[in-house]
């Protein structure tokens, strides 16, 4: 077997040690590195079977990501509210580097989004609510607005 390159090698060091620090907000900077280090190796000039291995290493991530962030949900309650963002951050390093195709991790970061929406909504105060609706009832009035304006113009494009 073909010795690996360097790049592989130093990739899979940062992505262990990123793995091992999954939990800590202080690691999600090497899980980046680590992350766009691999792609790196899968879109380069390096051969076949380092892309694969590659891949293989960004895919065993993700899937440990999926487990832990699986882990956290089904514990809601006894987290703290800023470990949902934290993990909401690492399932973005993988949704930024395009690396979101599998449709259990979406499912898991769809969860996390409506964990950290309840988490969020339960801390608004009345006040905080009055001023949305206001908002909402803005921006509604001036999409109707504009809406009677298109039906007038497209009714002028009918005659």
């Amino acid at each position: 077997m073909a010795k690996e390159s360097s790049k592989l090698v130093q990739a899979r060091v940062s992505l262990k040690k990123a793995a091992e620090d999954l939990g800590d907000p202080d690691g999600l900077v090497r899980l980046k590195s680590a992350i766009n280090s691999l792609l790196a190796v899968m879109s380069g000039d390096s051969p076949q079977i380092e892309k694969d291995i590659a891949n293989k290493l960004v895919l065993a991530c993700r899937s440990k990501v999926v487990s832990e962030v699986k882990l956290v949900l089904a514990n809601r309650e006894s987290h703290d509210p800023a470990l949902f963002q934290h993990w909401d951050k690492v399932t973005d390093v993988f949704l930024t580097a395009g690396l979101d195709a599998d449709d259990e991790f979406k499912v898991c970061k769809e969860q996390l989004a409506t964990v950290r929406a309840a988490h969020s909504n339960a801390k608004m105060k009345p006040a905080d609510v009055e001023t949305l609706a206001k908002e909402l009832q803005s921006a509604l009035d001036t999409l109707s607005v504009h809406r009677s304006r298109l039906l007038d113009i497209m009714a002028g494009f009918r005659k």
